[in-house]
């Protein structure tokens, strides 16, 4: 189950339909790699669904305010 490996409630962002990225909300770094990831998967694939991060609260997903 991702939520036992991840610091904090669990971010998602699918920036396009072939990657799906997951971090915990208390961890900077992966927050920072997953927003890295993002920019350059805009910048070269194809197929771009969002470049939003989504937080796992309260039984539902939620765009994760900075």
């Amino acid at each position: 189950m991702v939520a036992e490996n991840v610091p904090g409630e669990i971010v998602a962002a699918v920036p396009s339909r072939d990657v799906f990225l997951v971090t915990g909300r208390d961890s900077m770094e992966g927050i920072a790699a997953v927003q890295a990831i993002i920019e350059n998967v805009w910048t070269n694939a194809n197929h771009l669904l969002s470049k939003k991060l989504w937080v796992w609260k309260d039984e539902q997903w939620r765009a994760l305010s900075p």
